[in-house]
């Protein structure tokens, strides 16, 4: 539902590595319901989990922090905030964490934070679960540095995991996956140790 880049080309929508976040923001404000509808779940999609970090170095318990990560998300989609996002004032990012800062700041403030969303239907993406996310959470190390340094670098792993996925497939497509398979760790941390120095 919420993802994109800053500025620049970024993995944008499904299959469309070269979208800039700004033009998926936008198409999630388009008056075309489908095509806004893809947007916005892709927005979701790649913010999900760099809110919940965000969230989660904010609040001790793990089930609060899905709580108000995902009612954050239903807060941002029935009062279509993405409308009052503008490129000229600054990064989607920015825009996102100074979102769900007044959001937890309004939370706290409500005699019933302890119903976040109330009734509300709850966003059904796979990648929200939120025994997921906090074993993803609790596996890295905690980061040093803000809440904010945080969301800012889950959400370049999301950005560097879409860019691995992309080329994966552009591998497995010209029958070269075995290529992919052998080269993939020394793109990441992974990279066997071989003794050898560059």
């Amino acid at each position: 539902m919420l993802r994109g880049a800053d500025s620049g080309t970024q993995p944008g929508m499904a299959g469309d590595f070269g979208t800039t976040q700004w033009s998926l923001v936008l198409a999630a404000r388009t008056d075309d319901p489908g095509r806004a509808r893809t947007a916005l779940s892709e927005l979701c999609r790649i913010y999900w989990y760099p809110l919940y970090a965000f969230v989660r170095r904010q609040v001790r318990d793990a089930n609060e922090a899905a709580d108000l990560t995902q009612g954050f998300f239903v807060h941002l989609l029935e009062k279509d905030v993405v409308r009052q996002a503008d490129p000229a004032l600054g990064r989607f990012r920015s825009f996102l964490l100074a979102s769900v800062k007044n959001f937890r700041s309004n939370e706290r403030d409500r005699e019933s934070a302890g119903k976040r969303g109330g009734g509300a239907k709850l966003i059904p993406l796979d990648a929200l679960d939120a025994l997921e996310a906090e074993g993803r959470y609790a596996a890295q190390a905690v980061a040093r540095g803000t809440p904010e340094d945080d969301f800012d670098r889950q959400w370049a792993l999301v950005v560097l995991h879409q860019a691995m996925e992309r080329v994966r497939v552009e591998y497995a497509g010209s029958d070269r996956s075995r290529e992919f398979e052998q080269l993939s760790p020394y793109l990441t941390a992974d990279a066997p140790d071989t003794g050898r120095r560059v």
